[in-house]
């Protein structure tokens, strides 16, 4: 006797499939429910198998070809059931609880290993979770919480798309010794080739003096070194037709103050250069250093001396300043790029999907 396999999500279905298939010759010899786990272990599927054989033809009573397929179809369902004691296993099967939290714990792991701070991470995982709950009861894959994850990162980064494409007149660049402040400056001058563009350094250091003569000549743009807000006032009535005068800072907190103390500097942008390099706690502490300056955005350099961006993301957000520009080398100007979404979704690690597919949704 030959036997045939027949396999549906329900018993119900598996018979009409295999009468459809078969027609009422059909008889069905056994029943096997198999049932397999999601993701992480979590949330159940169910299907049923039937083992079934073709009965000869003088054994079909004559009543049952009279019968409607429909009628046979429950009978012959309860007549199994009844024979072979099998319970739906759809209705005897314990519910399985889902836990948004265990599912949120891989999304956990990547902002980890992407070192954001640890009150980004806690917001974050509230936002995943609120997605994931959406999804109940279905259990949501790997790839669906990967796929939130980096669409929530991604929209939490503020940008400064204003200033990235018209330059305010005044533009101050503050931060650190040797963060890429003057260097940044310069990139900004260069990669702006159709604007009017004077540069000024306020500083008493002889080293930064001549290293913004040098760029300064190197990029035909007209500079000025002042050490005193005398100096700065008589460059600034230098520079008045220039389009745009980009300010490096490299003077002693009392004394830059005290510049510009003397001059209106409701027309300025303060612009925070931070090192990608920096871990978060030290971020916080330079941003309530130069809170006093009313500081618009963030210019990240060396990020080509990281692997990781979830720092100045989680700074950012934390503290409410947008992103402006990234550096990525040396190279004037072709290592300085705007911040987007496109390059934040680069410098993100740990996802096993392709993120930047995202990005073209």
């Amino acid at each position: 006797m030959n036997y045939i396999t027949i396999e549906a999500r329900t018993y119900e279905e598996a018979v009409k499939k295999a009468h459809q298939q078969y027609g009422d010759r059909l008889r069905i010899h056994s029943r096997r429910d198999k049932q397999a786990r999601g993701f992480l272990g979590l949330g159940v599927s169910h299907s049923c198998e039937i083992i079934c054989f073709l009965a000869d033809d003088g054994t079909e009573p004559v009543k049952q070809k009279e019968e409607s397929r429909e009628v046979t179809e429950k009978k012959e369902l309860l007549r199994f059931e009844q024979e072979a004691k099998t319970p739906d296993p759809r209705k005897t099967a314990p519910e399985v609880s889902v836990s948004v939290d265990a599912l949120a714990e891989p999304a956990i792991r990547i902002l980890e290993k992407n070192d954001f701070s640890q009150q980004y991470i806690q917001w974050m995982k509230g936002e995943v979770v609120k997605q994931l709950e959406k999804a109940l009861p279905a259990v949501p894959s790997q790839k669906d919480v990967e796929t939130t994850l980096a669409d929530r990162i991604i929209g939490s980064a503020d940008i400064d798309y204003a200033d990235q494409t018209n330059l305010p007149h005044y533009l101050v660049m503050l931060g650190l010794d040797g963060s890429g402040k003057t260097t940044t400056m310069a990139k900004i001058a260069a990669l702006f080739a159709d604007k009017q563009i004077s540069l000024v350094s306020l500083s008493n250091n002889p080293a930064t003096a001549e290293q913004l003569a040098k760029l300064g000549t190197a990029l035909n743009r007209p500079y000025k070194v002042c050490s005193s807000a005398e100096e700065y006032s008589q460059a600034l009535e230098e520079f008045s037709s220039s389009d745009v005068v980009l300010i490096d800072t490299d003077m002693p907190d009392n004394l830059m103050s005290g510049v510009f103390s003397s001059v209106n500097t409701s027309e300025y942008v303060f612009v925070l250069t931070v090192p990608a390099t920096m871990k978060y706690s030290d971020l916080v502490m330079l941003v309530n250093r130069y809170k006093a300056y009313n500081i618009k955005a963030l210019a990240v350099t060396m990020l080509d001396k990281t692997g990781t961006i979830g720092n100045i993301i989680s700074v950012s957000r934390d503290k409410l300043i947008p992103l402006l520009f990234f550096t990525d080398g040396k190279r004037i100007p072709r290592d300085l790029k705007r911040a987007s979404a496109s390059l934040i979704a680069g410098n993100l690690k740990g996802f096993s999907i392709d993120i930047s597919t995202l990005l073209q949704q």
